[in-house]
């Protein structure tokens, strides 16, 4: 395993036990939330190392936390239980690390159990509603040159999540980025959604008939063409994450290819009102409108207008305000357009304003080059013809106005 900053960051990994990832619990709206798999190995916070660990959840939001577990390692060396351990939750950076602390409590020694029991905590007092991704931290108060903090354990990193994280010198990493390899630590978050649920059975275009190629069909319209939608909508919600987005029509494809398997719950529980926050969604090429969510229509390569915003009238229509061929931007066709183009060709001047390509492009080829100058000279001391208009050049070269 190839280790990263080894003098700050340094890690074990042991094999210890063979455990059985089982399907997510599910009671009413609340669910137990893990990502670790397959084999269970020993992650040691050796001295002058590792700080704290961390795995990143995620979550629709809003959803309230409720318990907290993880599995403690006994290494049998007779030091197990002589620690206070920290649990605590942290917000996310946005770049998939802890932020900010939300949330501490320390568990003291000798109150926690060696897996396979679970050291459970119990954080619905603390009223921590989440809406998007967290992190729950675990770390030791131990004298790490005592070789004696508290282990926790890991998956075997097969699944390749990107979750986990360590704390070296201060500074938040990924597994993956100091180890080479990840690994997912065995902790689990009980969540509960704040809302009725619903179940699913994926029969999204409503013919009574289940899982066929009709409903991914019917899905797929709706997702990424602004087709109709599923009745009820949280029909086509088929991951229940409270969302119908492009991460569904990825389970259908999972369920294509791998049948059943790919539903961890069949029927799938759900929120009963998904999000349905929609609005206007361009494309410049062809140039077409549809209402999608904010999501889809990045995920589809369209420019989302906002939400509630309707394609009728269009909000996409480009506003025309490039005037081909007056390259210092002063509405004026004249001698300084030809000089201005000159020294941005051929010694390095500024671009033209106010856009680099429409304003420059004179005869509406989509280049700037010395045959706008030959262009502009014939125009205006030849009587040759006028450059061409904004809506030329957009049709010629298309949007957006900026290259």
């Amino acid at each position: 395993m190839t280790r990263n900053n080894a003098t700050l960051c340094l890690g074990l990994f042991l094999v210890a036990v063979l455990v059985t990832f089982g399907a997510a619990e599910t009671k009413g709206s609340c669910y137990w939330q893990s990502y670790w798999q397959g084999v269970a190995d020993y992650f040691a916070i050796p001295e002058d190392s590792v700080e704290a660990v961390a795995m990143r959840f995620s979550v629709s939001g809003p959803e309230s936390l409720m318990t907290i577990r993880a599995a403690v390692y006994d290494a049998g060396d007779g030091t197990f239980g002589n620690d206070t351990i920290f649990i605590s939750v942290y917000d996310n950076d946005g770049a998939g690390l802890p932020g900010a602390m939300l949330f501490q409590e320390a568990i003291a020694p000798g109150d926690y159990p060696a897996y396979p029991d679970w050291l459970t905590l119990d954080v619905s007092g603390a009223n921590l509603v989440m809406n998007g991704d967290f992190h729950v931290v675990y770390a030791t108060s131990a004298d790490t040159s005592s070789g004696e903090s508290e282990s926790i354990l890991s998956d075997d990193g097969q699944i390749d999540a990107r979750r986990s994280t360590v704390s070296c010198g201060g500074t938040w990493n990924k597994v993956v980025d100091h180890f080479g390899s990840d690994a997912n630590l065995l902790m689990e978050v009980y969540m509960c959604r704040a809302y009725d649920t619903c179940y699913t059975n994926a029969d999204v275009d409503g013919n009574g008939v289940a899982l066929t190629i009709s409903d991914m069909v019917y899905l797929v319209n709706f997702v990424y063409a602004g087709g109709p939608p599923p009745y009820p909508l949280y029909m086509g919600d088929i991951n229940g994450d409270c969302y119908v987005d492009h991460l569904d029509v990825q389970v259908y494809e999972c369920y294509i290819a791998q049948g059943m398997s790919c539903f961890p719950l069949y029927p799938v529980p759900t929120c009963c009102d998904p999000d349905t926050v929609r609005g206007a969604c361009c494309y410049y090429d062809p140039d077409t409108c549809h209402i999608l969510t904010p999501a889809n229509c990045d995920v589809s390569g369209g420019v989302y207008a906002g939400d509630g915003v309707s394609c009728s009238p269009d909000p996409c229509k480009i506003a025309c305000d490039c005037e081909p061929g007056n390259a210092n931007g002063d509405a004026t066709l004249n001698i300084l357009d030809i000089t201005y183009l000159i020294s941005y060709i051929y010694m390095g001047g500024s671009a033209p304003t106010p856009y680099e390509l429409c304003s420059g492009d004179a005869n509406c080829n989509c280049i700037v080059n010395i045959l706008d100058i030959t262009y502009l000279i014939a125009h205006i001391y030849a009587a040759g013809p006028s450059p061409c208009t904004c809506e030329n050049w957009l049709d010629a070269c298309g949007p957006p106005l900026r290259r």
